[in-house]
């Protein structure tokens, strides 16, 4: 296991776990975030340069209630400068800190063996130079055990919400702290396991159910599917149209105007099937043509099937199988209409 998961492991089964929001960087300024991140700096402001602070932060020789006193009076106009940098004091490398850039959020310990170093940068809302200073991370990381990434419009609010405060420094509160562990090791409450256990059985139930509709409440279920997506129909539903069952206008389209075509099948066994779609799909010009991407939408799609998508002349058909309808039908709410169809 990585050193900084084991580490956040250990701290938390030790009950020692200290965590902190700290807003890298500057004024917004992202540019100078995204280098800290990259070179696995820790940075900190509130004129962190001044001589008698630096000192005292690489060597850790007041108390912290005497260094909160040399940082208030150094710092006349900051109120936040004596907690924020008093919690940087306390820091021995075991405290793990947090952050954000650009939707992902990053973690890691600062490097206990590393000194605070004087920096300037500048501040690109006000043009002036913002004093502090950085120190090395042991590295900022942004996945979680398995390697994904930690996007934020993935996290809970109970963490995201922290990533707007105000100020530079921001305690995660302990009982966040078993969310965190959970999130970024990947495990996972009895609750989550039992919701995605019904969920699973869910699907395969709808799987059935969906391939039970006779033609006609298939088409109308493709056509809710589409509404609900903000598509809007052009031709009617269950029509007898030669080579299309459904078109629709894509509202939310400003650059094509053309009508987007679906063919709905209860069932394809082959891929010379979906050829002859596609040949249809380019050939018909009964509305004018149609948008560049089109659609077959199919209940069954037998285990030959290879072809899921065909692009050819600029034009391109993709297969929309099972999978597709029952995800779609969970997200949109449309089981309901289905239950009351069947038996």
């Amino acid at each position: 296991m990585d050193k900084t998961l084991k580490k956040i492991r250990d701290l938390y089964d030790g009950k020692n776990l200290r965590v902190f929001y700290i807003k890298l960087g500057s004024g917004g300024n992202n540019a100078f975030n995204k280098q800290h991140i990259l070179d696995n700096n820790f940075y900190i402001g509130f004129r962190a340069d001044y001589p008698d602070i630096l000192d005292s932060l690489n060597h850790k020789n007041k108390t912290c209630e005497q260094f909160k006193i040399l940082v208030k009076d150094l710092n006349l106009s900051n109120d936040q400068a004596p907690r924020s940098l008093g919690i940087v004091y306390e820091d021995n490398g075991d405290i793990l800190w947090i952050t954000e850039l650009n939707g992902i959020m990053y973690f890691g310990f600062t490097d206990e063996k590393s000194l605070f170093q004087p920096t300037n940068i500048e501040n690109l809302n006000t043009t002036k130079l913002t004093h502090g200073a950085v120190k090395k991370m042991v590295k900022w990381m942004d996945q979680d055990v398995s390697g994904n990434k930690l996007y934020t419009n993935t996290l809970s609010g109970k963490i995201s919400k922290t990533f707007k405060t105000r100020g530079t420094v921001a305690e995660i509160k302990s009982e966040v702290h078993s969310y965190l562990i959970k999130r970024i090791f990947l495990e996972k409450s009895d609750e989550k396991i039992k919701t995605e256990e019904l969920l699973e059985d869910l699907r395969k139930n709808l799987k059935v159910l969906i391939q039970q509709l006779n033609e006609t409440d298939f088409e109308v279920l493709v056509e809710m599917i589409f509404l609900e997506k903000g598509y809007k129909k052009t031709s009617k539903t269950c029509g007898n149209e030669r080579n299309y069952d459904l078109a629709f206008d894509r509202p939310f389209d400003d650059l094509c105007k053309l009508p987007t075509f679906i063919q709905i099948k209860a069932k394809i066994d082959n891929n010379k099937q979906i050829k002859d779609v596609f040949a249809n799909f380019i050939g018909d010009k009964g509305l004018g043509g149609f948008n560049k991407t089109g659609f077959i939408v199919v209940g069954t799609l037998d285990k030959k099937v290879t072809k899921k998508e065909i692009i050819e002349s600029g034009m391109t058909l993709k297969v929309l199988d099972i999978d597709y309808i029952v995800d779609e039908v969970i997200n949109f709410g449309l089981y309901h209409w289905i239950i009351e169809r069947s038996v």
